[in-house]
């Protein structure tokens, strides 16, 4: 099955997850399943397949990872854009809570 998707979700598909925001990257993975569960709505609609939503997802996000893995050990960039010695900003801001609630 994953040799399957593979095959139907090219490397450019996958690239365009790149570099985006999470909701730009949530979004477009949406769609990328969609495609793919219109190409295999017959296998789907097939009980006896073996194939479910379920199934097809989890190829499909395995074939993303080794993707994305393959792209940060070639050639040193991650999905986020940045290279491996780079570092997120990071904003804090420090004080105390003027009045506690919850528990």
């Amino acid at each position: 099955m994953v040799n399957l998707v593979k095959e139907q979700l090219p490397d450019s598909l996958i690239a365009t997850l790149e570099n985006c925001e999470k909701n730009d990257f949530e979004e477009k993975l949406h769609n990328i399943s969609v495609t793919l569960e219109a190409t295999f709505a017959e296998k789907l609609a097939d009980k006896t397949s073996g194939w479910t939503e379920n199934t097809l997802r989890m190829a499909t996000e395995k074939v993303i990872k080794a993707y994305m893995r393959k792209r940060i050990v070639t050639d040193g960039i991650r999905a986020d854009g940045r290279s491996l010695d780079q570092i997120r900003q990071i904003y804090c801001e420090a004080g105390s809570v003027e009045r506690a609630h919850g528990t």
